[in-house]
């Protein structure tokens, strides 16, 4: 069942939406885990109803809350903040390196391959060559991503924004 906690983490992660974990950290139900995000799972199901009446209470990340399971560990658990970079020119490469070093998982996007490849952004999660419409709709963003708007000569930013 512990999978399945993990799973519902991992798809809600990577699917770039935020949740909720919390972990018995004490007792005899140590390990319990409970997963609420845009999937929910339970390491015992039994348990599921006090892990929802825990979330009812809104803990902050990192407060470890007295239950009746035992102390709990509750934490806000957000997907990396992803940057899309439109223009793969000089700008964009200091700006995607700076940002990795920050924590974004980075995405470039141009119309040019000599300017759109994983040669020149070796550092980046993903490089786009294509138009900017197209390739900017299979971004997705989502609550936590950013845009940079700087492609070359700013005659397609209009087809960014």
């Amino acid at each position: 069942m512990k999978d399945q906690v993990m799973q519902a983490l991992y798809n809600s992660l990577f699917g770039g939406k935020s949740g909720e974990l919390y972990t018995v950290i004490e007792g005899p139900q140590a390990g319990a885990k409970a997963y609420f995000g845009s999937e929910s799972a339970c390491s015992q199901p039994q348990l599921a109803e006090c892990f929802a009446a825990l979330r009812q209470n809104r803990p902050a990340s990192g407060e470890i809350v007295k239950t009746e399971l035992g102390p709990v560990f509750c934490e806000q658990v957000k997907p990396l903040p992803r940057l899309c970079i439109c223009g793969g020119g000089h700008i964009s490469l200091p700006l995607s390196q700076i940002s990795v070093l920050l924590g974004f998982s980075v995405t470039v996007i141009d119309d040019r391959e000599e300017f759109a490849n994983a040669e020149r952004f070796p550092w980046a999660d993903e490089v786009l060559c294509g138009d900017f419409p197209g390739c900017i709709g299979r971004f997705q963003g989502g609550e936590n991503d950013y845009y940079v708007v700087v492609t070359r000569g700013h005659a397609h930013d209009r087809h960014c924004l």
